[in-house]
């Protein structure tokens, strides 16, 4: 059947509610386009014993491999976790529940089972480890009547300290009270344990100083000190071992790492209300110290952001308060450090604003012309910026699999978050649902009759990602309703595309939509000669569209439109898609 008489077809299946039954859950799709049940399920059993919650899902004409359900917040930092930890292929990526049709394993009531070993006779022959003896515990150099003698000689407040320093190690967590009560036996036990010492529960003279060393060392690295920042206004304790006052320029005074700590503070000081505080919340998530897992919330009153990667953990908190909006950012270095724990908490222990003393906001600077003002601060930039086109009211985007593929958050029109609903990496397609319904100017209409001849084309794009507010129209012509080995789902263009217009829509002089710009390699690794592109077509746009359960409008036959309006249309209907990471 000819692409656009199959076209024909699809518009016809499609047509109806669409997604008036959509799930709202969302799922980590490891693996898609498996052919059988049965082979969904022998590659599900691959990843069950690693990860829980592994289902293989029917996805028609297909089966995937997927993990779930989550909230979208949950899904996000599970995607980022098992990413990191190289549990599953980097290029998993979010897809909503009604992506799928069915669960095909493990079937209701069926007990998840992990696949036999690939190489069942080499697993067999290899003899199971023997445990490591326990090593000895080093022996005491006090007799534990001389440990306790020698305890009862320190004052409530050096009880105090070896309280708070079995805390920092982690196991002490009630009162800091002075009192050794059973809570505190324990965690000397503990302690004691994990350093190899026999568990008693009381600590010799050198145990005692050991721990101390520890937390003393420590503490005087951080060189916590409670600060006034009287231009802030704002009494809070910082680690000023580690941070130094570098610059004020409102909405932020900003203390910068000391020596090579790699932490930063900023404390938060501008004039405003509640929308004040929504605009420094998108002000922050913008910085680079503020990593985009981690959760968040957001009201009238106050905000939370914690952030973390491979690189750096952050905390900020801000909260509206006559009139003023204050808070604090820290910033610390990726990795275990207690001392970051210890720092936080003195931080949200002290933290208390002051009244009638705000910075200065100097022509509302740096809040209302954005955050490439704010001095020494690393703004966040996408990983890159695609081309999308919406295709139905409620704001779903259809682009190119290698805009999203690997994206950790995925944006459209400049800061909408949205997910991957589905993805074909055999047409090298993409469908993005926003996680908020949007309401396009315009939505793509397919065209349904095959142009004649090299017609002229244009595709909508970004090639330069969001530094300019309105798609390009790069104009060229279509060469051949078939790919360079005659696929019949592509088309040959002759045009001159950048990266940015990848994903981007392919429309003819009427501004109906003939395909979707794939990457200039194609949909392979092979990279085309210049002035040469292709695209997917209308075809196996509606095919796509069609497993989805998307209608789509089919455009009318009229006279070409005059470049001007064919910008104008292509502009209410095109999308920059930027991924982040």
């Amino acid at each position: 059947m000819q692409p656009f008489l199959r076209l024909m077809v699809f518009l016809v299946l499609v047509a109806g509610p669409g997604l008036a039954n959509a799930q709202q859950d969302f799922w980590i799709q490891v693996e898609g386009a498996v052919r059988t049940a049965d082979d969904v399920a022998k590659r599900a059993q691959i990843y069950a014993p690693k990860v829980e919650n592994v289902r293989g899902m029917a996805k028609p004409p297909y089966f995937s491999v997927a993990i779930g359900p989550f909230t979208e917040a949950e899904a996000r930092n599970e995607l980022s976790r098992l990413r990191r930890a190289g549990t599953i292929p980097s290029d998993a990526f979010i897809a909503r529940g009604n992506s799928y049709t069915e669960q095909v394993w493990p079937k209701p009531g069926e007990a998840t089972a992990p696949a036999p070993a690939e190489s069942p006779t080499e697993t067999a022959a290899t003899p199971a480890p023997e445990p490591e003896p326990a090593p000895e515990p080093i022996p005491a150099e006090e007799t534990r009547a001389e440990a306790r003698a020698s305890e009862r000689a320190l004052d409530r407040e050096a009880k105090r300290d070896l309280q708070r320093a079995l805390q920092y190690e982690g196991f002490y967590n009630s009162t800091i009270d002075g009192s050794f009560g059973q809570g505190t036996r324990r965690s000397m036990a503990a302690w004691q344990e994990a350093k190899g010492y026999e568990a008693t529960g009381i600590l010799t003279s050198k145990q005692r100083q050991i721990l101390m060393e520890t937390y003393n060392s420590a503490m005087a690295s951080l060189g916590l000190e409670t600060i006034t920042d009287e231009a802030a206004g704002i009494e809070i304790t910082l680690p000023m071992g580690m941070v130094q006052l570098a610059d004020r320029q409102a909405p932020f005074a900003r203390y910068d790492e000391k020596g090579d700590s790699g932490v930063e503070v900023l404390l938060i000081s501008q004039t405003g209300d509640d929308a004040t505080l929504g605009g420094l919340y998108d002000l922050l998530e913008g910085l680079e110290i503020v990593p985009l897992e981690g959760d968040r919330t957001l009201d009238t009153r106050d905000f939370t952001l914690t952030g973390s990667n491979a690189r750096v953990q952050s905390y900020a908190y801000a909260r509206l308060v006559d009139g003023h909006v204050k808070g604090y950012l820290l910033s610390w270095p990726a990795g275990a450090d207690r001392r970051q724990e210890v720092a936080l908490e003195a931080m949200k222990n002290s933290f208390k604003p002051l009244p009638d003393q705000v910075l200065a906001d100097e022509e509302g600077a740096a809040l209302q012309q954005g955050v490439n003002l704010l001095v020494g601060l690393a703004v966040r930039e996408p990983t890159r910026a695609r081309s999308g086109v919406f295709i139905d009211n409620v704001g779903h985007v259809l682009t190119a699999f290698e805009a999203v593929e690997g994206c950790t958050k995925i944006t459209i029109n400049e800061n909408t978050d949205a997910v991957i609903q589905t993805v074909d990496q055999i047409s090298g397609l993409a469908l993005l649902a926003p996680t908020e319904e949007q309401a396009p100017l315009a939505v793509a209409a397919l065209v349904t009759e095959a142009p004649v001849g090299k017609a002229q084309v244009a595709v909508a794009g970004y090639p330069y990602g969001s530094k300019l507010r309105a798609p390009i129209l790069t104009f060229g012509t279509l060469a051949e309703l078939q790919g360079l080995e005659g696929e019949v789902t592509l088309a040959r263009l002759e045009l001159d595309a950048r990266p940015g217009d990848t994903g981007g829509a392919v429309l003819d002089a009427n501004g109906g939509l003939l395909g979707v710009l794939l990457p200039p390699h194609g949909n392979g690794n092979q990279q085309l000669p210049e002035g040469v592109s292709l695209a997917v077509n209308a075809g196996a746009v509606a095919e796509f569209l069609a497993a989805q359960g998307i209608a789509t409008e089919v455009a009318e036959a009229t006279e070409a439109l005059h470049p001007e309006d064919l910008s104008a249309r292509a502009a209410d209907m095109a999308t920059v898609i930027n991924c982040w990471n």
